[in-house]
């Protein structure tokens, strides 16, 4: 039986019949005690050892600090693991690696915008996969006004703006200070599980949130590419739309599958043949 507050509710109700008093209850096993933590992944209360620290008055503390000198998209890009796509179809026919980044801009960078060509010029990548975080309901329409109103748009970028606003704010910076706390505290082994249980749950949420933008099956975010909505479905449609974008933009790449030439850094003794 998942440990939800409603399903302890149902456990103790015969014996226990003023159910206020099972709330009250968990309530201050959750926020005065602390041995009980509640999970905003998915709602299920478990059961943990207190080290007798005020983790979430430290946590609150960090959250306080970090919020004037760190954005969420920039937590957001920091911690996002898989931060390439790939244009799959098109490496493998060309023997080659070519990569889009994947970024987390907020509104405010969105609509400071003027030249997205220039903007993408100091990438590496052979294009970017923009995430758009908006700010409430309004800037959704807003945003998406916008990119829809210029059809030429721009030929290695791919914008992905959720259709619905949720704010991951709080819990971001909720994350980032438990993340910084976990590390000062990996001396004291209780400390540092506390804040595990809780670094594991947020990374949970953000994981979901990320999979609204990088899951086309979600049916959480619209995709567009020069200003036309694109009707993807799952995640290797976007891959796809990638591999076009680089056989229109790099029609004429050279197939190299020697081992010997294709490397970054040779070997001394190919460099010797070589001379």
């Amino acid at each position: 039986l998942p440990p939800t507050h409603s399903m302890i509710v149902d456990a103790y109700i015969e014996t226990v019949p003023d159910i206020l008093e099972i709330n009250n209850t968990l309530k201050e096993l959750i926020e005065k005690d602390c041995i009980v933590y509640l999970k905003r992944s998915n709602g299920y209360l478990k059961i943990k050892e207190s080290s007798g620290e005020d983790i979430f008055s430290e946590i609150k503390k960090v959250i306080e600090k970090n919020e004037g000198t760190i954005s969420v998209k920039k937590i957001l890009n920091e911690t996002h693991l898989d931060s390439y796509m790939y244009p799959t179809a098109y490496n493998d026919e060309m023997d080659i690696t070519r990569y889009f980044d994947f970024k987390f801009i907020d509104s405010e960078e969105f609509y400071a915008v003027e030249n997205w060509e220039r903007k993408i010029e100091r990438f590496d990548s052979d294009g970017v996969v923009y995430a758009i975080i908006p700010k409430n309901v309004t800037d959704i329409k807003n945003i998406r006004a916008k990119i829809t109103s210029n059809n030429n748009g721009y030929s290695r970028i791919l914008f992905v703006l959720p259709k619905t606003f949720i704010d991951i704010e709080k819990i971001v910076y909720e994350y980032y200070a438990v993340e910084q706390l976990k590390t000062n505290a990996v001396d004291d082994e209780l400390l540092f599980d506390e804040y595990d249980i809780i670094s594991e749950d947020l990374e949970e949420v953000i994981s979901k949130f990320i999979g609204r933008y990088t899951r086309p099956e979600m049916n959480e975010s619209e995709y567009f590419y020069k200003g036309n909505k694109m009707p993807f479905k799952r995640k290797a449609h976007i891959s796809t739309i990638l591999s076009e974008i680089c056989y229109e933009t790099y029609p004429h790449t050279p197939v190299i599958n020697n081992e010997t030439i294709n490397k970054d850094i040779i070997t001394t003794a190919a460099l010797n043949s070589r001379n």
